[in-house]
């Protein structure tokens, strides 16, 4: 299922909850500026990343 979702639609792909996990920690380090912030799923998974 995960081939449908490419291009355009690849943003409403699915996220692991332990990849949301550790993209979450990973923006509650950084300094953030503004009192809310809304991530895309290629930045919660780059996140997530870069938390490991």
């Amino acid at each position: 299922m995960k081939f449908l979702l490419a291009g355009k639609l690849r943003r409403y792909r699915g996220i692991h909850a332990s990849d949301v996990a550790k993209a979450m920690v990973a923006a509650a380090l950084k300094t953030q500026k503004e009192p809310v912030t809304i991530y895309e799923s290629e930045v919660i998974v780059q996140l997530s990343m870069e938390a490991i």
